[in-house]
């Protein structure tokens, strides 16, 4: 609990309820991702939500630190 109210002390959320709805809103769209009403009141674009865009995000900077 006390890593919740650290984000709610460094202004991320307003409060616990806040950062609770917040959190219940990800998984429900985790759950079922063409609930695109969630992904547009949380800001999250086809980037996000593509699970292929982000395995390839994840690839290549695996590929980038690999090569450094």
């Amino acid at each position: 609990m006390l890593r919740l109210q650290i984000l709610v002390d460094d202004g991320f959320f307003a409060d616990l309820t806040e950062l609770d709805r917040h959190a219940t809103d990800l998984a429900a769209l985790d759950a079922n991702r063409r609930r695109r009403y969630i992904a547009w009141r949380l800001g999250l674009d086809h980037d996000i939500l593509s699970d292929a865009m982000r395995q390839t995000e994840l690839a290549n900077w695996i590929t980038h630190q690999v090569r450094v």
